[in-house]
């Protein structure tokens, strides 16, 4: 029975943390990442990572409309995402929180969120 429930819990945190990105350029060179899965701890690494910062033009936009936050090290990475880009040049503009979300960047203490 206790492999039953290892097993059943790794198959849950490995379907918990596939995360993806969708990406589009709109009329105005912005590009778009429609973040789709749960943001937590253990997705933070691969969140960074679906960036392709050398390559994007200026300005992007994350929605996290079809995602979910869940904890304060989801935020952290968000942060760390908009800090690659501002040491870059570039600029990024947070969309799709819902006002739990937000309320929880906003605890967070993480200002630089452009929302």
């Amino acid at each position: 029975m206790l492999a039953g429930v290892t097993i059943s819990a790794l198959v849950f945190g490995w379907r918990m943390a596939n995360l993806r990105a969708t990406t589009s350029i709109d009329e105005h060179n912005r590009k778009r990442y429609i973040i789709f899965g749960q943001m937590f701890f253990g997705t933070m690494t691969h969140f960074v990572d679906l960036f392709d910062m050398e390559h994007d033009p200026a300005e992007i936009i994350i929605d996290f409309s079809h995602s979910h936050i869940w904890d304060h090290s989801a935020v952290t990475g968000i942060n760390k995402v908009i800090d690659l880009y501002a040491q870059a040049g570039g600029s990024v503009s947070i969309v799709g929180l819902n006002e739990e979300r937000q309320q929880l960047v906003h605890k967070s203490g993480m200002n630089s969120l452009q929302m």
